[in-house]
Parts: structure tokens; sequence; C-alpha cells
């Protein structure tokens, strides 16, 4: 191991826990409010930080063989510009609330600081040679991302996701030059935070540098997450609405008047809150020929061309019933009015083959919209050989359909970028933490002209500690799981 190992790993093992606890603190200081109490644990939390801040100092630098900054193997905030900002947040929480949510992300940018990589130097993992499959058809490429959650730079997210970023499109570029170019780029949903116009434009900016890395300008196709509605929409219009569309999938009347008119409050609340992302989508569509726009932000039709193989791409939103958060798994509805606009067995059966891409998993849609779901979806004449999903952050490869229906296969996507964990409660009081990888998938797909395809295989990337000791975002090559990546399944139908 060497020093910028030791180093790495002691950093994230000593300052990744403060900065938590300092984005806490911002997180539930973001206004004026707070209780007496609140104030006196949030001053104690940081006077814990300064001491986990000294330990570390002390660490290194002993283990660099000095007791200054100017011996620590890169420039860095010194301990007593640190040591300042800690103390400003202090004196903030004790005299000035409205100013503690901005001098928390000017102390947490400056933690990031000290995770940075010691070296710009990254070994990346080169993907296994795998024979492919003897074949004359045409090999579509399908970039999968799905939850991105884009945030501005300046934001605590965003500083986390330039770390990363680099190494994911070095990653592109390498896997471009050894199979040859990307076709499309599937976008599962979560493009943004909270839905806000700047997040929207960074994802935008994100994915320019993409299609870059790519080296074609290929299409677009995303659909929206539950992190891509509007929180501020949410804010002002909360209670009642948000309640309502919880419980619509208990509510058959609901349900009826959701499907059946077009000026109903359910319908208006839910094109009001997905307004920003329906404009985000509106640009990245824009040059698609062919787009048939559905019910609902989100839902649409189109059909792109790789070589002579036509694929057609529906598109559904499944997050009109999780505008906030919470737990909505087994509760969420796929209107059937979503699938009547845009169903259209003649349209489909012209194409070489048919994918669909929601943002949920089929199993957290309700009982009646996932026996819908599968009944259109499992219809042989539709072709659909493909789901495309995420929101759980974990990749995933299954089949759906019964005995006498297409065949499909179920293609869950890691999460891009984001928390690398989150908390799993079982009662009121019960937490586990769960970690989480990040990365993407690249689907290869086997298909002629005329026919169904034949084969298909996943080429999945995720980010891993370099070293196992923290999970991190700067220390890390990104590889491929090579149990998945190098088998090529025969599609069943």
């Amino acid at each position: 191991m060497t020093l910028e190992d030791v180093f790495h790993n002691v950093s994230w093992i000593l300052v990744s826990p403060v900065i938590d606890e300092v984005e806490g603190i911002s997180s539930n200081f973001d206004s004026t409010e707070g209780s007496i109490a609140a104030q006196e644990d949030a001053i104690a939390t940081l006077a814990e930080c300064k001491a986990a801040l000294t330990t570390w100092h002390a660490v290194v630098s002993e283990i660099c063989g000095g007791d200054s900054n100017g011996d620590l193997p890169r420039q860095l905030p010194s301990l007593l510009d640190l040591t300042l900002r800690f103390d400003d947040v202090s004196e903030a929480l004790t005299n000035d609330l409205a100013a503690v949510h901005e001098k928390c992300k000017a102390l947490a940018s400056s933690l990031y600081k000290l995770l940075e990589p010691v070296t710009t130097s990254v070994r990346l993992v080169r993907k296994p040679d795998s024979p492919l499959v003897s074949t004359d058809g045409h090999i579509v490429r399908l970039l999968h991302l799905s939850d991105l959650h884009a945030r501005p730079s300046e934001t605590s997210t965003g500083w986390k996701w330039r770390m990363y970023e680099d190494r994911f499109l070095e990653r592109l570029k390498e896997y471009v030059a050894a199979e040859g170019k990307v076709d499309a780029i599937v976008f599962s949903g979560d493009i943004s935070f909270s839905g806000q116009p700047r997040e929207f434009a960074e994802a935008s900016s994100i994915l320019e540098k993409v299609r870059s890395a790519l080296g074609a300008n290929c299409p677009v196709l995303p659909t929206p997450g539950n992190h891509d509605v509007s929180r501020k929409v949410m804010r002002d219009k909360r209670k009642y609405r948000l309640q309502m569309m919880a419980r619509l999938h208990e509510e058959h009347h609901s349900l009826t008047t959701f499907n059946e008119d077009a000026n109903c409050d359910t319908r208006k609340f839910v094109k009001s809150s997905f307004k920003n992302y329906a404009e985000w989508a509106r640009e990245v569509l824009k040059d698609l020929s062919d787009v048939k726009l559905g019910l609902l932000p989100g839902d649409y039709r189109t059909r792109i061309s790789c070589g002579a193989i036509r694929i057609g791409v529906l598109s559904i939103n499944s997050s009109i019933c999780q505008l906030d958060s919470g737990d909505a798994e087994g509760r969420l509805v796929v209107a059937q009015k979503q699938f009547e606009e845009l169903w259209d067995l003649k349209w489909l059966s012209e194409n070489s083959f048919n994918i669909a891409i929601t943002h949920h998993p089929a199993s957290w849609l309700c009982g009646d919209s996932s026996s819908l779901l599968h009944s259109v979806f499992g219809d042989r004449l539709a072709k659909l050989a493909f789901h495309f999903s995420g929101h759980l952050h974990e990749s995933l490869v299954d089949v759906a359909g019964l005995a006498d229906q297409q065949k499909r296969y179920e293609l869950r996507g890691h999460a891009l970028f984001g928390s690398p964990n989150y908390h799993k409660w079982s009662g009121a009081k019960n937490k586990t933490e769960i970690r989480r990888e990040f990365g993407f998938n690249v689907v290869e797909i086997v298909a002629h002209s005329e026919n169904s395809p034949t084969h298909f295989r996943i080429v999945p990337f995720s980010a891993v500690p370099r070293r196992a000791i923290v999970p991190n975002y700067t220390s890390f090559e990104l590889q491929h799981a090579e149990q998945v990546g190098t088998k090529w399944i025969k599609i069943d139908t």
C-alpha cells in the first residue's frame, strides 16, 4: 500500500463522518427556525467534529513524517482555517440562524478538499474479452443511465459528482473504443434532485459531456422519476393534494375521474408538479422524429433507427403517486388512460422490437396497475422485448411474462450518482443502513431488421472502493461484473 493510499483511507475514515454531521446541521437549519435544544445539540456536535479533525491532522502529519501542512502530499486548507470555519458556524447558531445554512456549505466545501484524489492517475480495469455470439445480426448498444440526482456544482452533492465525473466519462470512452458506438441513451428517471430548472440545466451539461465521450450525438430517451417533481410546487400545494394522490390507488372513483376528466384537479396537479421536467424533456426530444406525447408529462412514444433496425420506445410516467418522500412500494398507479393515449399495435408491429421505460420497476405498482402493465406489455403483437427502470439504485435483470404472453426482460439500472447509503426502516425506531454502489449499464442486443432480437447481454460498470476500507467517491475503479458482462443470453419469446 502506498503513502497516498494510507493518506486517502485515513482521510475518509476520519473526515467523512464530519462532513455528514456538517451537512446534517445545514439541512436542519436551512431556515431561521430551530429550537434552543437543537441549537445546543448542533454546537456540541461541532465541538466533537473539531476534535475529530484535529485527530485527523495529527495522524496524517505523523504518516507523512512531519507536523505541518507543508509536509502533507498536497496543498490543503490549514487546520487553523478549518477551525475558524467551525467557529463561524457555532457563532451563527448562537446569534444568526439565517446564516447557518450558508456557513455550513462553506465549511463542507473546505472539508471536501481533504478528500480530493492525492494523484489524478486512476487505473481503470479493462473489460475482459468475451466471444461475440455467432450471428449475422446487428448489435444495438443502449447506454442505460438512471438516478443521477443532478444538482449545481456549488452544492455538496455537486462537489462529489465532480470527483466522480472524469472517471465515468473516461470509462465510456474506453468502452466505445473496445466495443463500438452506442446507439442511444436510455435515462430511467431521477434526472434531477428536486425538479428545479438549475438542476435540469446541470443534467443537460452532463449529458453533453456523455455524448462527447461517446463520440456521437446519440438520442437521449428519458422518463421522469419521483425526484423530478418540483419540490417547490409540493411546498406550495402540499397537504390535501399530496394525500389525495397517495391514495389514488385505493379510491376507484378518484382514479376513474383521473382517467376520464381532462380538467380534473388531480391531473392538473400532476402536470404542474412536472412542469419543469416537461420543459426540459421537450428540448431533449425535439430532434427526434415521430414523437407522440401522451396524457402526462413523461408519457411519449418515439422511434429510433440503428442501421436497418427500428426500435420503438414507450415512456410512461410511473411517479404520479410518489410526489413527496415516503415509502410508496406497492402503492403506485399507472393510469389506463396513459396507455390508451400511446398504445398502437400497428405502430408497434412496424418496429424490429420495442422497449418500455418507467422509473419504477413493475413490482412497485399497486395490484390493478401491475396487472394492467403486465397485460399490455405481454401482448405478443406488441413485440415489447425490454422494460428499463431504475429507482432502487441496484442493477438487476429479470424475466416477465406469463406462459401465453410475450416474454420481456426487465432491466433495472444502477444509480449513476447519489447518496452512498440509505436507511431502511422497520417500525418507527428501527433502521438499517444499507450501502449502495454507483454505476451504469450498457445493454448490447443482437437484432435483425424483420425478426425479434435473438440475444442480449448486460455490461455493468460500478464504482467500488480501491481499498476495501471505506466507500468513497474519489478512490475507486470503475469495473464491470464479469459473471454478467461476459454472458450472452438467448432471448426466450
